[in-house]
């Protein structure tokens, strides 16, 4: 038995003991990592105040009608009610429905009948906007959880991130497809609608800004292998360093990755993207040492998922939740 089995069972005992229960809905619109970063948070936060954790994803935008088992192992209780599509949602605004009194009650109704006590927007405020994450220190005992937030999810992460047998067979050919070298730093360079949002914030990194950082930490380079959705950085590396060995599964007509279209696409198309992208993951995460921005998500769940001393931010993000 291997570890993470072994976390999970006792996750699960535990869970399973709490009397309230939180039925919480992954893959409403945002991103893969923006859901999944928020789920193991929403998971911290129930096992802190012993509120048992289900999971509802049969319509997930990284899904084809599978949920969470699409491409994962089954971690925890889920529900399959069709109610959750239309009413168990995130909202960072205002108490939902409460202009519409009888849509408000059928959720009252529905929850009490159904024995849940807390639905998504009944417990996403609380972690994602206040400074709960960054300033508390946990304790779960029974899963020996101890510590800061990054440090409290990782066991979390652990159980999560498990590929089911055909997507873990179909992520290893990716990896194997690079010939990649036993020794390698990586690095993530977003483009698409981040660097809308870092013109917005008038942070938009150069690739220089990159180079700069590795070859402060590690003058030796000479493999690297680069997550990116725009080509024109695998390009511009190769120009302003010649010398390093660039592996990239980045292919020379993507230019960007953009949510919105992505979510447009075709089921095999939005497969494939998402297949490459835990490929990506997985070849960072076996890496030396990472480079990345901590204004993207897949920065933050590496963060959740590697050892420190294998991270390193190019940046600074004042909404750093650690």
């Amino acid at each position: 038995m291997s570890y993470r089995q072994g976390f999970c069972e006792k996750y699960n005992k535990l869970n399973e003991s709490f009397d309230e229960e939180c039925v919480f809905r992954v893959g409403i619109s945002q991103g893969f990592f923006s859901e999944i970063n928020n789920m193991i948070f929403a998971m911290l936060y129930c096992l802190d105040h012993k509120i048992k954790f289900v999971l509802y994803s049969d319509d997930a935008n990284f899904s084809n009608n599978k949920g969470w088992e699409e491409f994962f192992l089954p971690f925890c209780d889920q529900v399959h009610e069709s109610f959750h599509k239309k009413y168990n949602f995130k909202i960072r605004t205002e108490i939902p429905f409460k202009k519409n009194s009888i849509r408000m009650l059928y959720v009252i109704i529905y929850k009490w009948f159904h024995g849940i006590d807390f639905l998504t927007y009944d417990v996403f405020d609380s972690f994602f906007n206040t400074p709960y994450l960054k300033v508390n220190d946990f304790h779960i005992e029974p899963l020996e959880i101890s510590g800061k937030a990054s440090e409290a999810s990782r066991n979390l992460v652990d159980m999560v991130w498990r590929f089911n047998p055909s997507t873990a067979q179909d992520i290893e050919k990716i990896i194997e497809s690079l010939n990649l070298p036993s020794k390698y730093v990586a690095m993530h360079i977003r483009g698409g609608d981040k660097i809308i949002e870092k013109y917005m914030h008038g942070d938009l990194l150069d690739i220089d800004v990159y180079i700069k950082k590795i070859e402060k930490i590690n003058k030796d380079v000479k493999n690297i292998f680069v997550f990116t959705d725009d080509y024109l950085n695998i390009e511009k590396l190769k120009i302003k360093r010649p010398q390093w060995n660039v592996f990239t599964l980045c292919e020379k007509d993507e230019h960007g990755y953009f949510n919105h279209e992505f979510n447009l696409l075709s089921w095999d198309k939005r497969k494939k993207q998402l297949l490459k992208l835990f490929a990506n993951i997985e070849i960072i995460a076996r890496s030396d040492i990472f480079f990345g921005t901590a204004t993207a998500n897949p920065y933050l769940f590496l963060a959740l998922k590697m050892d420190s001393i294998k991270m390193c931010k190019v940046d600074c993000n004042k909404y750093w939740p650690f």
